[in-house]
């Protein structure tokens, strides 16, 4: 619609206009700084979930996938960030996770590295909501799920763009 020349495009612009004459500065629009997100992208595997509100201003935490893999402090002491792998990481949450052999041994076939993070704590899966999630290398959550996919290659595949 903003894009549109149109009256329809101009009054959007308008209201865009009026929402940025509030931030004085880039930390103030911390949805822009840290919301974007991927939903629709053919490398999620959206799970039916609906992302938080586009708010240029605040930044909500999602574990809907497509977002931006919400922060967790393990144990209080350890940044969830600090501990993620360089390419993929597969977080296995809570200590009742299910066995994820069969989406490792899909990503060993494939030739995709992936890290297999276990955080035990109750808290995370609280915040994540199912005890399996899949992060890629930019720190977007790709897909997550209660248990490993039937298809583990073909989500692999597709979550790398193949």
């Amino acid at each position: 619609t903003i894009e549109k020349n149109s009256a329809e495009g101009e009054a959007a612009r308008d209201v865009l206009r009026g929402e940025l004459k509030h931030f004085k500065e880039e930390f103030a629009s911390m949805g822009i700084v840290l919301g974007a997100r991927y939903d629709g992208s053919p490398l999620i595997i959206a799970d039916g979930t609906t992302p938080p509100e586009d708010d240029p201003a605040i930044y909500t935490p999602s574990p809907t996938p497509g977002g931006r893999t919400p922060h967790y402090w393990i144990d209080e002491k350890s940044s969830l960030f600090d501990e993620l792998g360089p390419w993929f990481t597969l977080l296995k949450m809570g200590s009742a996770a299910p066995d994820t052999s069969k989406l490792e041994k899909a990503a060993g076939e494939l030739g995709v590295p992936l890290k297999v993070l276990q955080v035990e704590e109750g808290g995370i899966v609280n915040l994540y909501e199912q005890p399996l999630a899949l992060v890629r290398p930019d720190h977007y959550l790709a897909w997550r799920g209660n248990s490993v996919p039937g298809d583990s290659k073909g989500v692999l595949t597709k979550v790398i763009g193949g």
